[in-house]
């Protein structure tokens, strides 16, 4: 009796180790290959899909966007000034004397109106018998039409019946214009420009004033005429 329980006893522990092996060898099979069956792909398909990612978006973006970009800026900027298609002797003030014919000394072309169309400031003077005839510019807007050109003002007026003078340059900033000329002071006679003159005139509320003018004694008589 003893002999059969002790084989009794001894067979289902067998059962027991043979199980349990069994189960240790297929959980220790099983790990690796998820393992090494998952991570390779997943790795495979993240560079895949970033490499194809970037060389498919970033070119088209490039190609696409600064053509385009470059192709509208030639349109900018306005068109051109049509102040060569005006006669301007035919257009500045009339001269005072009967049969005396104006001169145009200077066309120049510049936003003085600060609206981005370009204007047009004319330097003239009038044929003279004796001595010389003083100069002034006279500005006509740009956004005017071409056949009447409209005049919105005249530099040099109030400084021709004292300084006479003749135009010798000008420059724009902005809305101010700067004039340069030769004029008299009347101590060497009206036919000898003896000062050096520089005026500043600036557009407020659609008008000219002169802000600066800046006189400078010559010891020679300055060209005229």
């Amino acid at each position: 009796m003893l002999n059969r329980a002790a084989l009794l006893t001894a067979v289902p522990l067998a059962a027991l180790a043979l199980i349990s092996g069994c189960s240790e060898s297929s959980a220790s099979s099983a790990t690796p290959a998820a393992s090494t069956s998952s991570s390779p792909a997943a790795a495979a398909a993240t560079s895949t899909t970033s490499t194809a990612a970037a060389s498919t978006v970033s070119p088209a973006a490039a190609s696409t966007t600064s053509p385009a970009a470059t192709s509208t800026s030639p349109t900018t900027g306005g068109g051109t000034s049509p102040i060569d298609e005006i006669n301007w002797v035919n257009t500045v003030q009339d001269c005072p004397n009967d049969g005396q014919k104006s001169v145009v000394q200077k066309v120049i072309s510049a936003d003085v109106t600060n609206d981005g169309t370009p204007d047009a400031l004319i330097a003239r003077t009038c044929e003279a018998t004796t001595s010389y005839f003083p100069s002034t510019v006279e500005v006509f807007d740009g956004g005017s039409l071409v056949t009447e050109p409209a005049r919105i003002g005249t530099l040099l007026a109030e400084a021709g019946p004292t300084d006479q003078p003749w135009f010798t340059g000008l420059t724009t900033k902005g809305t101010e214009v700067t004039v340069t000329a030769n004029g008299t002071s009347g101590k060497k006679g009206n036919a000898c420009a003896d000062l050096s003159l520089t005026y500043s005139y600036r557009l407020t509320g659609g008008k000219f004033e002169q802000v600066q003018r800046k006189a400078v004694d010559s010891p020679d008589c300055l060209p005229v005429g």
